[in-house]
């Protein structure tokens, strides 16, 4: 069982993760569906938080491990419905002052062609700026695996996107605002 100091310490970690988790699942799944999957997630890792150990890597990176499988199991369970990427738009929060109304819904239309596991990488690295090793961590697959993803996601908001990406020399790419 979890003592109280356990559950309140849970509760203080949960808080502070909450907005980065919450944009993660929004983006994952759509809001219409994400709010019942973080409760679903937080409920797991409460139950799980007994055997919880810091050998597992840290509590940031096992909370969003389990937020993910959640989000997974929600994407199987509901595979044959699409996703409602327009009611999204409503439910994140604003994108930055100079991104146009134009960007930000070509941008969300993009993601919503992605596959879930296509938007969890993006997510995860190029919107809450986790590296490769805890990306891949919180993913459950090979490094290799979410650079594969990572490098096809971004090149198909690329072309999605092409013209409203400003012309850049180099390898750079463009992140998720």
């Amino acid at each position: 069982m979890t003592s109280d100091l356990d559950t309140g310490a849970f509760e203080q970690l949960v808080r502070e993760l909450d907005p980065g988790m919450r944009a993660f699942s929004h983006r994952v799944l759509g809001p219409a569906w994400s709010e019942d999957v973080l409760q679903d997630a937080y409920l797991r890792a409460f139950r799980s938080l007994p055997r919880y150990r810091r050998a597992q890597g840290p509590f940031r990176s096992w909370l969003y491990r389990i937020v993910y499988r959640c989000c997974l199991d929600e994407l199987r369970s509901r595979s044959r419905r699409p996703l409602p990427w327009d009611s999204a738009l409503d439910a994140l929060p604003a994108p930055p002052v100079d991104a146009s109304t134009a960007v930000r819904d070509e941008l969300w239309r993009a993601l919503g062609e992605l596959s879930g596991e296509e938007r969890a990488c993006v997510m995860l690295v190029d919107a809450l700026g986790f590296d490769y090793e805890d990306a891949a961590e919180i993913l459950e697959v090979p490094r290799g695996t979410v650079a594969s993803r990572l490098n096809r996601a971004r090149a198909l908001l690329r072309r999605a996107l092409g013209e409203f990406l400003p012309e850049t020399e180099g390898e750079g790419h463009a992140r998720i605002p």
